[in-house]
């Protein structure tokens, strides 16, 4: 519920803004069934709609409503960078499934999101984007 309750708090400060934007963190995780972590799966595919429902919502306050999904993103000290000394053999069970053949990083992330953050992207909404360097194409 996160989410709902910070947009909800920043509406009338969007509604204000000649380029409103709301962009909200998915994964893509929640595109297809996963046998681990299912909960968080389906937490992401709830705000991958949400996402939709509140871009419908919103455009007629020319409010945009778009959400990035990031793949394995690995930086010091991170999920990834753990899952790589800690359980190798999960690491690069993952990276096999990476096309692109390595992990993200933070600011291929960030880059995504300050476009679609941006009046760059104004005509945009309703949308999420997969930042994966094609990891969500294997299932």
């Amino acid at each position: 519920m996160a989410a709902v309750r910070a947009s909800r708090c920043a509406l009338p400060y969007l509604q204000r803004s000649p380029h409103a934007s709301i962009l909200h963190t998915s994964s893509i995780a929640a595109f297809h069934p996963r046998r681990n972590g299912s909960a968080y799966a389906a937490m992401k595919a709830a705000l991958s709609h949400y996402t939709t429902s509140q871009a419908v919502q919103l455009a007629g306050q020319r409010i945009r409503v778009n959400a990035i999904a990031p793949g394995s993103v690995e930086f010091a000290d991170g999920l990834w960078d753990r899952r790589r000394r800690e359980e190798p053999e999960l690491y690069a069970a993952t990276l096999a499934r990476i096309p692109f053949g390595r992990y993200g990083r933070p600011e291929e992330i960030a880059h995504a999101a300050l476009f679609l953050a941006s009046p760059w992207a104004g005509w945009i909404t309703g949308q999420t984007l997969c930042v994966d360097g094609g990891q969500g194409l294997s299932g």
